[in-house]
């Protein structure tokens, strides 16, 4: 019920992955399946501290495909 926290979180979320997506997109465009993994890492716990569940899920499948080197599927899972 904290509504200034939540704000701070949201906050903190934009700030954080203003950087984080073009650093996604790049690995991606660049077929690093390391930096996939790594930045689909960051977003979903970005994203699942202030409640973005669906940014996280989504997040957790880039995650994956990242980790399992399975770069065929990332684009269809970014979008």
């Amino acid at each position: 019920g904290d509504i200034e926290l939540y704000r701070d979180l949201v906050k903190c979320f934009l700030d954080d992955t203003s950087s984080l997506f073009p650093k996604i997109r790049a690995a991606i465009d660049s077929g690093d399946p390391d930096g996939v993994h790594r930045g689909g890492h960051s977003l979903k716990g970005l994203a699942g501290s202030c409640g973005a569940m669906g940014v996280s899920d989504a997040a957790g499948l880039v995650e994956q495909l990242g980790r399992e080197k399975r770069l065929s599927e990332i684009e269809a899972a970014w979008n």
